[in-house]
């Protein structure tokens, strides 16, 4: 085999590892999709059927955990295939001589390049999702100030109309 002949062989090679890279990425981000979106509807049954008290608001809860475990699953999966990219992209252009130009204007400020973008964008959502838990959670807390006094709460109330209606004659 001539160099010409091994070279092209090697730049086949690694095309086929990018274009496997790019498909399993897409693939993977096809499937969080669908996962993300059965979690919502059933959120969407949960609220609709049980509400956002007791079993309904656990429920709601564990949902939006799950979306933000899989939010997360999902920007290491980018943060991976960066890798794998990065390293067919570097081989290739060693077969080729060329030469690695990088970004044109560094921004310290925000993300180099599109996956680190797509990565931060899934973990702000993570955030975003683990907070109204915490919302939610702490909505349903009870609450630690007692009624004053002179007032019944409305419980304590209700039994009072219950009693004198079964009392009376």
């Amino acid at each position: 085999m001539s160099y010409i002949e091994i070279q092209r062989l090697k730049v086949e090679y690694w095309t086929k590892r990018l274009d496997h890279t790019i498909q399993y990425t897409q693939t993977a981000t096809r499937l969080v999709y669908i996962l993300g979106g059965a979690v919502l509807a059933f959120m969407s049954v949960v609220s609709t059927r049980l509400g956002l008290e007791g079993l309904g608001r656990v429920l709601i809860c564990t949902g939006l955990v799950t979306l933000a475990l899989i939010n997360s699953l999902h920007a290491r999966l980018i943060r991976i295939q960066h890798g794998w990219y990065h390293h067919i992209r570097h081989r290739l252009e060693l077969i080729l001589d060329e030469v690695d130009l990088g970004p044109g204007c560094p921004d310290v400020w925000f993300p180099q390049s599109t996956h680190a973008c797509y990565v931060w964008i899934q973990r702000v959502v993570s955030i975003a999702l683990v907070l109204a838990c915490l919302v939610i959670i702490a909505s349903a807390a009870p609450s630690k100030e007692k009624p004053d006094s002179g007032e019944r709460s409305r419980g304590t109330a209700e039994r009072a109309a219950i009693e004198k209606a079964l009392a009376a004659p």
